[in-house]
């Protein structure tokens, strides 16, 4: 068996096994005691016998079972599923059918032909049902038979008897899984037509259309013409029923004049109204489809009127009639309007039925295009035809008002339905549809639509208002204000409730539709003199808009009053004012005025409402740089500066007036309170100076103080409900901001304002002081999940001190507690590498942490804090915990320290004990550094900031080490220091510049000390003087992990430079000898680009050494003068006689360098004395010595072969 073929027919199995099951949960069934009864029904092929295949039976889908005649029928449970079942079972197959794969398939069947179905199963009651089995084999006999193209076997499955009960279905279905097909060919398309005896509706028509204009490609047009001109199929052909069908399906596949022949005449009297509906119908194709104006409006008016004349029948059927307002409705737009008009005008006339039944056809096109999900436009185009029906209808002379009504309650639910779709899904968001919802009706398209508010007296009153609000708020989306303001006139004579309600929706939705807020900021890069900048693409929202929207607002809200809105809700106009802005703007004082009134008569609450709303965006975006830029704004920071505290200005301004006009309200006072601390904040992060910082701070814990007393009061005469916010928001401030997002590890608390909160609530009379701890208890307990994680400790540890011992603080006890145990069984420790005199010199600190072994198991190691980048569950981000240990320690310690560096230890250190049982330890780090001075006494304390979880979430708690005390007066005491060893190089390639240098590096365990506890003698070297010593400085370079005291591997070099002195002493030069015996040394120096080891004392060229002059000049005149005389007595002898023993020397220490030089130079000199062939081998030879000494992985020659080999070539060039 193909398997191909089996992988396509096991995917359509289990599909049908997943319907059936849920469909056999979900929908009513029968399971009944049955016998299986097979139904004599003819196969659908000539099958083979098992006995006769040459392939295997298959064993996925049952075969027909062969009759016992001697054996009793065995009683057996069948589960018989729902009619309708089998269509349900083909819907979910798809097929992307190609010539190859019909190929295959067709193979596939002729190889593994379709086996017999099982049998249809009848109930004792002799109710014929389905089993699942044979549902699933008409399934996959289905699948196998259109990819196989074999439609001769598809209506051989459609004669089955529960088939063709669900022929007609099968046959749409099919008609929509091949639409898109393109390998089919226009015979195959129109056969379609007699899978079943049901004549098509116009759906399968357009189908079938649509596949017949596919496959066209695939055909000649006229044989298709001829073939059904002859009939077939049961589409054409003499008989006119079947002209029609091929006729409509013909000019649906675009085929308008071939189609035209189908058509059977209009006679001159009394016309079939069908026929003149699919004259209409052939015309209307031609009108939409044509690329000519002209020609377009010159078959749609023809349409127009052949649909007129054949509701005006009296012959036509219901059905046929329907239709025809259908198709009317769809060329109305399109027709010229003096059709339209001419055909409204006499809709309602007396005696015309007709505009009742046009008008309850479109409410009803209205609905079904809902629930159908139609697109937008048909949607758009049924409820606009209705609404200028229904007007015309309205306003006609005597006219039921009974049945005027109806209509209009029809119009009414269309357009309420669609608008409450376009308020709950905004348009611009939502733009395609689900299987819950069609795509909402843009609102400003919507709201050209909507219906006159005096149309409201005339519908259903229990639908008008729901009717009324739901307009209204579409008009706002639109910004037709007046018809918004119309709907309210209509709500004022309605209701005062209903008006302001509806008033409140319409004003919070007109200002969220102005919202410059929510407009998505956009840029672009662009590039200028190669620099790239972003420039905002989005309209920026300017001062003067920012006006004309304060000044509708203004409009508005005079003429809501003149209206007689009584309870506008304050949230609601500060919410519009504030979308009036720019979110970068700080509002205006004079804005505020002239659109809400002088402050000192504003409502107290709408003053609050509005002083929340600034101090909300003047901690946030009003301060924001990035804020600023992405309005365009330019602002600097300095103006940005002044922007925010004039800003602040006018927040304390209304609280201050709300508070003269109430001044025993405590929210305003604790509203005060925090608007002049966030001040007092801002003021300090620009002018650290305390001269306004304090008096404000003073006067934010009067007014939360204040508050706080008001409340108390409100509490004892029992006009206040009891609140939590009169003490958490002056606690929030007491503990360094006033919000609990803005309260982070680094602000300090105020220990006597807690004092100060904790005694006022105690101070409450009665039983008040322990209903208020409570209170404060369960909110903070509330708050616990909101709280920053490295502020939760401090904030919850305060907290209980408030409400320390009350019944409500229990969880709150826990939690604490929780922490104070936690930081009992984790330790940070540090622990000097050496004694406590530390001098002025670099010194070590080991920093570990300790912990208890049942602690490291609950909580997942401590190993993280070795690590960077580890994903951390409670913020849900990547942690560089490792590189937040090392900013917090040179944070501590850099005041009174120089941190010279830190090296962690690897994550994987192994843990180890430290002598207290069930208790574990693990080397963190080595700290070097050194004191700025003798005046530093202490090591201040460590913290590492640990991630605990304690059932909120995590909470990070900071880990403090214990401070050491140290002395840094005097010289520092020798530091642990094992494996000394000192690399020392000399550099004399500079001494005909009586410049030698000496390159000392030395490295060990433990901190290398300063260069004389290192060389005993270097200031009194022999024939040397110190001139420079250049310290490159102390490194840290690895931990030794295995060392149990986590000694670190330190290195540390030097450059000393040396001038020699005049005499013979410099001539031999003499390694500095060593402090300590047991250090260990190795001595190099520089052989032109190579560095060699030597043994001992190294000789220096004499001649390029300091001496006394006067003997030499002496002997050099004496030297001229002989050399003078003898070269005029050998000037007569050939020059070619002079000897050649000096051209080629062998250097005194043979390295590769100058080994490779000297013959390179040998080899280019004519002077030698080689032929050509000594010469090539000399290329040779010097070819293979590079390679020697140069190539990779080569072993370099030592110094006595390369010496013999120079002195070789030497001897040659020189005899």
């Amino acid at each position: 068996m193909n398997t191909t073929r089996n992988g396509t027919t096991r995917g359509l199995l289990q599909y049908t096994i997943m319907f059936l099951a849920i469909s056999t949960v979900s929908s009513s069934h029968l399971v009944a005691q049955t016998r299986a009864k097979p139904i004599p029904r003819g196969t659908l092929l000539p099958t083979k016998t098992p006995q006769q295949q040459t392939v295997p039976p298959r064993t996925n889908v049952p075969t027909q079972p062969t009759p016992q005649p001697e054996q009793a029928e065995e009683e057996i449970v069948v589960e018989i599923v729902e009619p309708g079942v089998i269509t349900k079972a083909l819907m979910g197959q798809k097929f992307k059918r190609t010539h190859e794969t019909i190929f295959q398939a067709k193979q596939d069947l002729e190889l593994d032909p379709l086996q017999a179905l099982p049998p249809i199963l009848e109930s004792e009651d002799g109710e014929i049902g389905h089993s699942k089995e044979r549902v699933m084999a008409i399934a996959e006999q289905y699948g196998r038979i259109i990819h196989a193209s074999r439609w001769d076997l598809l209506a051989a499955l459609m004669t089955e008897a529960d088939v063709i009960a669900e022929s007609r279905q099968i046959r749409n279905i099919l008609l929509k899984q091949l639409s898109a097909d393109k390998v089919l060919s226009p015979t195959e398309v129109l056969e379609f037509a007699l899978l079943t005896d049901a004549a098509m509706d116009d759906e399968e028509i357009r189908l079938m259309a649509k596949m017949l204009a596919q496959s066209l490609k695939l055909g000649s047009k006229e044989a298709l013409l001829e073939l059904v001109d002859a009939g077939h199929a049961g589409i054409g052909g003499e008989d006119q029923a079947q002209r029609n069908v091929a006729a409509d399906l013909l000019v649906q596949a675009g085929l308008h004049a071939e189609a035209h022949r189908f058509l059977q005449p209009i006679p001159d009297e009394d016309p079939d109204p069908e026929l003149l509906n699919r004259h209409g119908f052939h015309h209307q194709h031609v009108g939409l489809t044509s690329d000519n104006p002209i020609n377009a409006e010159k078959n749609l008016s023809k349409a127009w009127k052949l649909y007129l004349q054949a509701l005006e029948s009296e012959r036509i059927e219901p059905d046929v009639r329907n239709q025809v307002l259908d198709r009317l409705f769809t060329v109305a737009p399109r027709v010229p309007g003096e059709l339209r008009r001419e055909w409204f005008a006499n809709l309602f006339k007396p005696g015309n039925p007709m505009g009742t039944v046009t008008l309850s056809r479109l409410g009803a096109n209205s609905m079904t295009n809902y629930k159908k999900k139609s697109t937008v436009n048909q949607r758009v185009a049924t409820i606009r035809q209705l609404k200028q029906i229904v007007d015309i209808y309205r306003n006609t002379p005597g006219m039921d008002p009974e049945n005027a009504r109806n209509l209009l309650n029809l119009l009414a639910t269309a357009i309420n339905q669609e608008a409450a779709l376009s308020i709950k899904y905004d348009p611009s968001k939502f733009r395609t549809a689900t299987s819950s919802r069609p795509i909402p009706i843009p609102r400003a398209q919507l709201a050209s639509m909507l219906p006159e508010p005096e149309w409201l007296d005339l519908i259903d009153p229990i639908m008008a208002e729901q009717i009324a609000s739901n307009c209204c708020i579409i008009a706002a989306h639109a910004d037709d204000t007046d018809l918004a303001l119309r709907y309210l006139e209509w709500a004022k004579r309605s209701r005062q409730e209903l008006l302001d309600r509806m008033a409140g929706e319409f004003l919070g939705t007109w200002a969220g539709a102005l919202n410059p807020r929510s407009q998505t900021s956009t840029s672009s890069r662009t590039s200028y003199n190669n620099t790239f900048v972003n420039i905002s693409t989005s309209a920026p929202i300017t001062r003067a808009k920012q006006i004309r929207s304060l000044r509708r607002l203004a409009d508005i809200l005079a003429t809501l009053k003149e209206m007689g809105v009584e309870n506008l809700d304050d949230e609601i106009i500060v919410k519009a004012f504030t979308q009036c802005h720019s979110n970068a703007e700080v509002f205006q004082a004079e804005d505020i005025i002239n659109v809400l009134g002088p402050m000192e008569q504003l409502d107290p609450m709408t003053s609050a409402r509005l002083a929340g709303q600034m101090q909300t965006a003047l901690n946030t975006t009003w301060r924001s740089e990035k804020t600023q830029e992405q309005a365009g704004t330019r602002r600097t920071d300095q103006e940005i500066r002044l922007e925010v505290e004039r800003g602040y200005s006018i927040v304390i301004d209304l609280l201050e007036a709300a508070i003269e006009s109430e001044p025993d309200r405590w929210q305003l006072q604790t509203q005060l309170g925090q608007a002049l601390f966030d001040l007092a904040e801002f003021k300090h992060q620009a002018d650290p100076s305390l001269e306004t910082y304090v008096p404000l701070r003073e006067a934010a814990f009067a007014s939360f103080r204040k508050g706080a007393e008001l409340y108390n009061l409100a509490m004892i005469v029992e006009t206040e409900k009891p609140s939590a916010r009169p003490f958490l928001n002056w606690y929030l401030a007491a503990l360094g901001a006033t919000e609990l997002g803005f309260l982070t590890r680094n602000t300090q608390p105020e220990n006597d304002q807690i004092h100060a909160i904790t005694q006022l609530i105690d101070s409450m009379p009665g039983n008040l002081a322990s209903i208020q701890k409570g209170i404060i208890a369960r909110a903070v307990v509330g708050q616990i999940s909101k709280i920053r994680s490295d502020a939760r400790q401090r904030y919850l540890e305060h907290a209980r001190r408030m409400v320390d011992g009350h019944a409500d603080a229990v969880l709150l006890e826990q939690v604490t507690d929780l922490y104070r145990e936690l930081g009992e069984e984790v330790q940070l420790t540090m622990e000097l590498d050496g004694d406590t005199s530390i001098g002025t010199d670099p010194f070590g600190v080991i920093v570990s942490l300790r912990y208890t072994n049942a602690l490291e198991r609950e909580s997942g190691g401590f190993r993280r804090y070795l690590s960077n980048s580890v994903y951390n569950q409670g913020t849900r981000a990547q942690v560089d915990y490792r590189d937040r240990f090392e900013d917090r320690i040179n944070d501590t310690l850099s005041e009174p320290f120089e941190v010279l560096g830190i090296q962690f230890h690897e994550p994987n250190v192994k843990s180890r004990g430290f002598g207290r049982p069930g208790w574990a330890e693990v080397p963190f780090a080595y700290v070097l550094m050194k004191a700025r001075d003798e005046s530093v006494d202490t090591i201040p304390p460590l913290q590492l900031d640990m991630d605990f979880g304690d059932g909120h979430g995590l909470v990070q708690l900071p880990v403090l080490s214990q401070p050491i005390l140290v002395d840094a007066t005097g010289d520092q005491s020798a530091r642990p220091l094992r494996d000394l060893s000192i690399d020392m190089v000399l550099d004399d390639r500079e001494l005909d510049e009586q410049v030698v240098r000496l390159e000392v590096r030395a490295d060990a365990r433990g901190i290398v000390p300063e260069l004389d506890a290192l060389l005993a003698d270097l200031d009194s070297l022999e024939g040397w003087t110190v001139t420079d010593v250049q310290d490159n400085g102390l490194n840290l370079i690895d931990i030794d992990e295995e060392s149990l005291d986590s000694t670190p591997v330190s290195e540390r070099s030097w450059v000393i430079t040396l001038a020699p002195l005049p005499g013979d002493a410099a001539s031999t030069f003499v390694f500095p000898a060593l402090t300590d015996d047991s250090f260990v040394t190795s001595h190099r120096r520089y052989a032109d680009m190579d560095i060699i080891p030597v043994s001992g004392p190294v000789s220096l060229d004499p001649w390029l050494l300091p001496r006394d002059w006067t003997w030499i000049i002496l002997a050099t005149i004496i030297l001229v003068i002989l050399i003078t005389g003898s070269f005029l007595f050998m000037k007569a002898r050939s020059d070619d006689d002079a000897s050649q023993d000096q051209l080629f020397v062998v250097p005194s220490h043979v390295t590769p360098l100058n080994a490779i030089a000297l013959l390179s130079r040998i080899a280019r000199s004519s002077d030698a004395h080689l032929d050509a062939a000594a010469r090539a081998d000399l290329d040779a030879e010097l070819d293979a010595l590079q390679k020697q000494c140069f190539g990779p992985g080569q072993e370099a020659m030592n110094e006595d072969e390369l010496g013999r080999v120079v002195s070789r070539w030497v001897a040659r060039a020189t005899g």
